[in-house]
């Protein structure tokens, strides 16, 4: 598409397009990025700067890093301005405000569509298990604490919300 920098191949704009849920990552932004003439209300924001004196521009990338899907964030045009101001919005920021976005999406699609998954706890959730008797107790692990352990903040809303059913399958 571009050069260097900004020459996104397509599985890395499809991935970004797909998982932006057609929003402005923004927080509290709603705005919509694509109709059906155009996308003209979208901006391919970089995390770290495309080019040298850009916003938090990071001279040990190359420009294929800075090109990819990790490197880049859309927004709406007003937000990707409001972006520029490197002391408020960090890489650290911009990376947070990305996985948060991409993670309230997520969570949103699978309350919609529940998943194989959830049908089949259910499903074994309601078999009766006549004569069954329990040997030994299982230890049950405080899924905050497992989160923390593991680092895996960024799936939280995920585990949070099929935690209900791990005492269906006990």
């Amino acid at each position: 598409m571009g050069k260097g920098s900004r020459n996104y191949t397509d599985k890395t704009l499809k991935r970004l397009f797909a998982l932006s849920g057609n929003q402005c990552a923004f927080p509290g932004c709603s705005k919509k990025l694509v109709n059906s003439n155009n996308a003209l209300s979208s901006n391919i924001c970089h995390i770290e700067a495309a080019n040298e004196g850009g916003e938090r521009y990071n001279p040990f990338m190359t420009d294929g890093e800075r090109a990819d899907y990790d490197n880049l964030l859309l927004l709406c045009p007003q937000h990707h301005d409001e972006t520029n101001d490197i002391e408020k919005y960090t890489v650290n920021v911009l990376r947070e405000m990305k996985r948060n976005h991409e993670s309230k999406l997520l969570y949103e699609k699978i309350n919609n569509n529940p998943s194989m998954l959830k049908n089949v706890i259910n499903a074994i959730a309601n078999i009766t298990f006549d004569g069954f008797y329990e040997e030994e107790s299982l230890i049950v692990i405080n899924p905050k604490r497992k989160i923390k352990y593991n680092s895996i903040k960024r799936n939280c809303t995920l585990i949070e919300e099929y935690k209900v059913y791990y005492q269906k399958i006990n």
